[in-house]
């Protein structure tokens, strides 16, 4: 008799998991579960050509960077601004021409 019980359990645990599985699919499949930003987030990167107060030179272009966090990759952590350098590695998030977030990679080995 404690074969039948631990049998119903089974039988019962693969069918919460198949539901499971099928809300999954439903919400992927219907869009839902969507990407975190939208289409319109553009990611510039490159080597900081110059950097002058709260604004950076990076591949012939300037950007504000004064409003966004600077995320400090070689140590993990998050960085002041003041930490981007010229010759640094940086990657940019930047939508509608706002710079959304600073991933800097530090200085490009010469």
């Amino acid at each position: 008799m404690g074969t039948i019980v631990s049998g119903h359990r089974d039988r019962s645990g693969k069918r919460r998991m198949r539901k499971i599985l099928l809300v999954l699919l439903a919400v992927t499949a219907l869009g839902l579960a969507g990407p975190a930003f939208s289409g319109d987030v553009q990611v510039a990167n490159g080597v900081v050509d110059r950097v002058v107060g709260r604004k950076i030179l990076l591949n012939g272009k300037v950007y504000d960077v004064g409003g966004a966090p600077v995320i400090v990759k070689r140590t993990g952590t998050q960085g002041k601004k003041t930490g981007i350098e010229q010759g640094d590695m940086v990657e940019l998030s930047i939508e509608d021409g706002k710079v959304l977030t600073v991933r800097d990679y530090g200085p490009v080995l010469q």
